[in-house]
């Protein structure tokens, strides 16, 4: 091979070597930059489930600020269901068949006092009047514990967390972005929690579109090279003849 050959075979290898170079560049930032839009997509989902949850304890305070006794606010309380509806057949009762079953949302309040001390439950009424700070979620967290310890160490009395726990009427398990907050004057911590397991599916679905958009721009940067790649073959050609 002579001296011009063996430029112009140098010369193509380096621009090949910079394509593939480039080519694999911009899919490891394309690959990047679309991680990074589907975990902002899921903070800001995540971070829109807690302001929800904030809001329904913060307008479910008044109930307790307002009452003037105990029974009052746990009667209140107990009948404030948000969410998906179901039928609630205990309601039906002395009606025929699930005619006479009342409608409710699934997701409830609930009250613990600083003690560990069940107010009011919804879910799981037989709770209510007992004491069940050991009381764990469908995960084997302690949520009890750690809700009162937040609730009494912030300075406003409030608090979130991550918890799980079983669907009413299925044996499904959900998980909850949860946020408490502490009424002073009677040990009270009110809770709620809004379910959070729709956001991994609605980001599965960002991801997928993502991801269609991304094999486009793969696509191209393929035909992209393969006519630089005969454009240098030319070019070889030309400069050798």
């Amino acid at each position: 091979m002579d001296i011009s050959r063996k430029i112009n075979f140098l010369f193509a290898a380096g621009l090949i070597a910079m394509a593939v170079m480039a080519w694999w560049l911009s899919s490891h930032f394309l690959m990047q930059a679309k991680n990074s839009e589907i975990q902002t997509i899921h903070g800001l989902l995540l971070n829109e489930r807690q302001k929800q949850a904030e809001n329904l304890v913060n307008n479910a305070f008044c109930v307790i600020e307002t009452a003037d006794f105990y029974e009052t606010a746990r009667n209140a309380l107990r009948e404030m269901r948000y969410g998906p509806k179901t039928l609630n057949v205990e309601a039906s009762k002395g009606s025929e068949g699930a005619e006479g079953a009342e409608a409710k949302g699934r997701d409830y309040f609930f009250v613990v006092d600083v003690d560990g001390m069940f107010w009011v439950n919804p879910m799981h009424p037989e709770l209510e009047e007992t004491v069940a700070l050991d009381l764990k979620d469908a995960s084997g967290r302690e949520y009890i514990k750690e809700i009162i310890e937040t609730a009494k160490n912030s300075e406003d009395g409030t608090g979130a967390l991550i918890y799980t726990e079983a669907v009413e009427g299925s044996d499904r398990v959900q998980t909850k972005k949860g946020f408490f907050k502490l009424y002073k004057d009677w040990g009270w911590i009110l809770c709620t929690g809004v379910p959070i397991d729709d956001i991994d599916v609605i980001a599965a679905g960002i991801d997928s579109n993502v991801e269609a958009s991304f094999s486009g721009k793969k696509r191209s940067q393929v035909i992209y090279m393969a006519l630089m790649g005969l454009l240098i073959i030319v070019l070889s050609r030309t400069l050798v003849w």
